[in-house]
């Protein structure tokens, strides 16, 4: 599941870092980085038996996904309303 999940937002980071202009490539480029880094931190987090700090490195990690996810949205729909 967590696989899917990756691939669901990875695909359309790259599609949208493809059609970015230059200074529009950050976010999606950061999204693509932070899915490897957050699978790796969420089998820390199952392997280390919820330990704080894992736990709270990749829900942090999360926070920043979701952050990241949601300004490409903003953008994306700025892009299309002015067009």
């Amino acid at each position: 599941m967590g696989t899917l999940a990756g691939a669901a937002v990875i695909v359309p980071s790259v599609l949208i870092f493809k059609r970015a202009q230059n200074s529009a490539k950050l976010l999606p480029a950061f999204t693509v980085l932070i899915i490897p880094t957050q699978i790796l931190l969420g089998i820390m987090v199952i392997g280390t038996g919820f330990r704080p700090l894992i736990t709270m490195l990749h829900l942090s990690g999360a926070a920043l996904l979701l952050m990241a996810i949601w300004k490409e949205y903003l953008n994306q729909s700025e892009v299309s309303t002015s067009n």
